[in-house]
């Protein structure tokens, strides 16, 4: 090798060394959060790890769950969770959160130019569906900061997992000095069913469900979590005899009214969601408590028998005021479960390898439409809105919040708006919604637009119609304001009738922002797309369609996509 070339090849190595130095001395630099650790809160995807700092820029996620997001999604700064400031923020890392990870310790590194004073909040967020998956807040924090305490605030987080079958889960927290233990119940199984563990009565030679103590754990139909102290007498439903006793599978509370010791329920709801079709519901009840009567004692320490179930729950009804296990029989309900297992407490386990993955992710009221029949368009507060984070308001549809709507390509659907006026409703292929070219991004408008809002008094009715150029899936938003509405599923339900008529083929979709259609006269008025109309007064099914070709063909500012 010449002389000038081995000086040349030197000084490169020599700048690489510097350069790498320098690198390490910036993550060097920022050290005060060094060493700082702390739970992911889960939002969906059912996101768990704990992350530590390792040093200026770079941290471990150990134990990370996570069903995959998009190619877009990533590790994520931003100054808050809500919707607005996670929009303003950027990736943090490079790595993409598309696939799922299996309770993985992985380690990140931050992107060139970030540091964490920049990152105040780290997120696990999808800029494509405006979806967070789950965070942890750094602003403030430092390496004195963790503790078991502060993890503790993060419900869906526990010390021990055992996987009692392949979509049901116990996890737990056991607080052995102050006779108590913390327990979620975890299971992909659809939100009218229950989840139920327990410990069998001690000292039978054969392991029996008669004296059993469980906990009963779901969801009302309101959506709301419950956890209830049971005891059983007989395996059967909670029956109500004629003598005025009590038997079968039944709360605490039922058994001897007149008594006192009937009215202690030992078990205490701390947390409960419904996440990607997975119920998840935390509770704590002592170890021993004072109701020797319907409760078993725990020993922390030994192997003992629980029972843990599955299965259908029955609402209140008049007669039986609580939610109740419809017991299963010879041949069992459908997705009904029960068996026996064999567990120590104080065996810290960590048998639960990656997220559930329920078969059915979609827990929004399904409404299938029908011909001739309107969905009320109304706002209202967001209790169980899907893709978080979301406004404090929604749209709901027949009084229900944000569902999944089923349409017919060939069958109209008309909508009766009544939202107020600030909020139109418009058929987007954006599942953000709230008019995609505010974000520089493109979307395809199918129908609505900013006249299509009413309120109850006045409502304006929309009627749009899928035809075979309409997506398997769109999406119903407000124009104004980004995830107010949900999902559109489109299926071929309605083909005849979309054949019938060739107009109706047409098409008409538009790209890009809202657009304005030439009126053909004063009842006929608003904003179009593929196939819809809005009227103000109802319209026959083919006045519609002759307006609806006299506007399309006056109207040059629609792009055609053929």
């Amino acid at each position: 090798m010449a002389p000038a070339a081995l000086h040349f090849l030197l000084a490169i190595l020599c700048l690489a060394s510097r350069l790498v130095w320098t690198v390490a001395a910036g993550c060097g630099s920022n050290t005060n959060l060094a060493g700082y650790s702390a739970d992911l809160r889960m939002s969906q995807h059912q996101l768990r790890g704990r992350v530590e700092i390792l040093d200026g820029c770079s941290f471990r996620v150990a134990a990370l769950d996570l069903l995959p997001g998009s190619s877009s999604a990533r590790w994520w700064r931003a100054d808050g969770t809500d919707l607005e400031s996670l929009s303003r923020g950027e990736p943090a890392a490079a790595d993409p959160l598309d696939r799922t990870f299996l309770s993985e310790s992985l380690v990140f590194r931050l992107l060139p130019g970030l540091s964490w004073p920049l990152v105040p909040v780290l997120a696990a967020f999808d800029p494509l569906t405006s979806s967070l998956f789950g965070f942890v807040r750094l602003s403030g924090a430092n390496a004195s900061d963790s503790s078991s305490s502060s993890a503790a605030a993060v419900p869906t987080m526990l010390d021990s997992c055992v996987q009692l079958s392949p979509r049901f889960r116990v996890r737990w927290t056991l607080h052995e000095a102050n006779n108590s233990i913390d327990i979620a119940l975890e299971a992909a199984v659809g939100s009218e069913y229950y989840m139920a563990l327990g410990w069998a009565k001690p000292g039978t030679a054969k392991p029996s469900v008669i004296g059993a103590d469980l906990a009963v754990a779901g969801f009302t139909e309101d959506g709301l979590p419950f956890a209830e102290d049971f005891y059983v007498t007989n395996y059967s439903e909670c029956l109500l005899r004629k003598d005025g006793l009590v038997e079968g599978v039944c709360p605490d509370t039922i058994y001897d009214r007149d008594n006192s010791t009937g009215l202690v329920n030992n078990t205490r709801l701390v947390y409960g969601h419904r996440r990607d079709g997975v119920s998840f519901v935390r509770f704590s009840r002592p170890l021993v408590s004072a109701d020797n009567k319907y409760d078993v004692p725990v020993n922390a320490t030994r192997n003992m028998t629980v029972i843990w179930a599955i299965g259908l729950l029955r609402p209140p009804d008049s007669l039986r005021p609580y939610y109740l296990p419809l017991m299963s029989h010879r041949g069992g309900s459908p997705g009904t479960a029960f068996t026996f297992a064999r567990l120590n407490l104080s065996d810290a386990s960590s048998g639960c390898v990656g997220p559930l993955d329920a078969e059915d992710k979609e827990d929004q009221a399904r409404i299938t439409t029908e011909r001739n029949t309107p969905l009320a368009v109304t706002v209202g507060p967001a209790l169980h809105y899907p893709n978080p984070p979301n406004p404090d308001k929604v749209f709901y549809i027949n009084k229900k919040e944000a569902p999944l709507l089923k349409v017919e390509r060939g069958v109209p659907v008309t909508f009766s708006i009544e939202a107020g006026h600030d909020a139109p409703v418009y058929i987007t292929s954006d599942p953000v919604g709230g008019n995609a070219t505010l974000r520089n991004s493109s979307e395809i408008i199918y129908a609505g637009g900013s006249m299509a809002e009413g309120v109850p008094a006045t409502p304006t009715e929309l009627v749009w119609l899928p035809d075979r150029n309409t997506p398997d899936l769109v999406y119903y938003q407000s124009l104004y304001d980004p995830k107010m509405g949900w999902k559109i599923q489109v299926v071929d339900g309605g083909l005849s009738d979309m054949y019938n008529n060739s107009v109706l083929l047409d098409d008409q979709q538009w790209k890009g922002g809202v657009q304005e259609h030439n009126r053909p006269d004063d009842s006929y008025e608003g904003h179009l797309g593929h196939g819809c109309s809005m009227v103000t007064r109802p319209l026959k099914f083919e006045e519609h369609a002759l307006r609806h070709k006299q506007s399309s063909y006056q109207d040059s500012s629609v792009e055609r996509l053929g």
